[in-house]
């Protein structure tokens, strides 16, 4: 199956339903729950290439697009990947992120923050994490996630769409100075 030959050229707006007049951008940041379930519902009843809709090749796109998403903060441990998560602490209803204490994957980075952090719970930093959190605290966590992956200030659909489809930089440290590949 080859994905690569959807190229939106815009984000994908509901004619009916629950969410008519809404886009799938817009529903990612409001309701990323409900999001998953329509993809998975989609997923579970696939059709040949050929026969999909546009609601089916617009899907697929951006799951692919926000797997690819990753912040560019190195982790404060190895040194060498890029975070992953960060840590909240404190009883679950006045619990506090924390922006600055993060780490990626790695098993030995994570054991690291935590035995400075024996409390915390580590929060992936992900479009979707949103649904974890309600009312403030999703507010909150957005603006982490904005300031994490270079959000748009502005989360529009159209701004959105604009931030998922761009290129990828690659960006290397070679001494002193980073260089970007555009």
């Amino acid at each position: 199956m080859c994905q690569n030959s959807y190229a939106p050229e815009g984000p994908y707006v509901f004619r009916n339903g629950d969410h008519k007049d809404q886009t799938t951008e817009e529903l990612l940041l409001k309701d990323p729950e409900s999001l998953i379930c329509l993809y998975k519902r989609i997923k579970k009843n696939s059709r040949p290439e050929s026969h999909r809709n546009q609601l089916e090749k617009h899907l697929d796109w951006l799951m692919k697009k926000l797997e690819e998403i990753q912040s560019h903060n190195l982790c404060p441990y190895c040194k060498k990947k890029n975070i992953v998560f960060l840590a909240e602490v404190g009883p679950s209803r006045d619990s506090s992120f924390l922006p600055g204490v993060t780490c990626c994957e790695d098993e030995e980075c994570k054991e690291r923050l935590l035995r400075g952090f024996p409390s915390a719970d580590l929060i992936r930093i992900s479009v979707f994490s949103l649904s974890n959190f309600r009312g403030q605290r999703k507010k909150e966590f957005l603006k982490i996630l904005k300031k994490k992956l270079n959000l748009p200030e502005r989360l529009t659909s159209e701004a959105i769409f604009r931030w998922l489809n761009r290129k990828p930089i690659s960006a290397s440290l070679e001494g002193e100075q980073w260089v970007i590949d555009l």
